[in-house]
């Protein structure tokens, strides 16, 4: 599949003499997403508060968890405070975003995948990450 630079960046348009345009890093991303939709690509752009106590016992607890589920170098990225996590699983994908809203109210998290985000890409992901029926993952270990 080959992409032009207008789907790719529909806000793209330079007018007159303009040589330039403004992208923020969700423009980026969901191009890149866009991109590699034939694949099985997830990317979580992460977004850590300042660290105050509250925010750090969250996000502690978020990392035991992600531990728990054998997702030792996910937890250890968030703990390095990543700003984008990219996954080829569906399955790891799906568990990490849970467990972030489940246990972190304080880190905001926006998915894209396969060209999409928002809610489109959560139930896609959902779709493809093969959820147990009673919602709980055993570890990946």
């Amino acid at each position: 599949m080959s992409l032009t630079l207008e789907q790719l960046f529909p806000q793209h348009r330079p007018e007159g003499e303009a040589v330039a345009t403004a992208l923020d890093s969700h423009a980026v991303v969901q191009a890149l997403s866009l991109a590699v939709a034939d694949h099985p690509l997830a990317l979580l752009r992460m977004m850590y508060p300042t660290t105050d106590a509250n925010t750090h016992r969250s996000r502690d607890e978020l990392t035991e968890v992600l531990h728990r589920h054998g997702l030792h170098q996910v937890a250890g990225l968030i703990e390095e405070e990543s700003p984008y996590l990219m996954f080829t699983s569906a399955e790891h994908a799906h568990l990490t975003l849970v467990e972030i809203r489940r246990y972190s109210a304080a880190i905001a998290v926006h998915l894209y995948y396969r060209g999409l985000a928002g809610v489109e890409a959560e139930t896609r992901l959902r779709a493809d990450a093969r959820v147990p029926a009673d919602g709980h993952f055993k570890p990946f270990d």
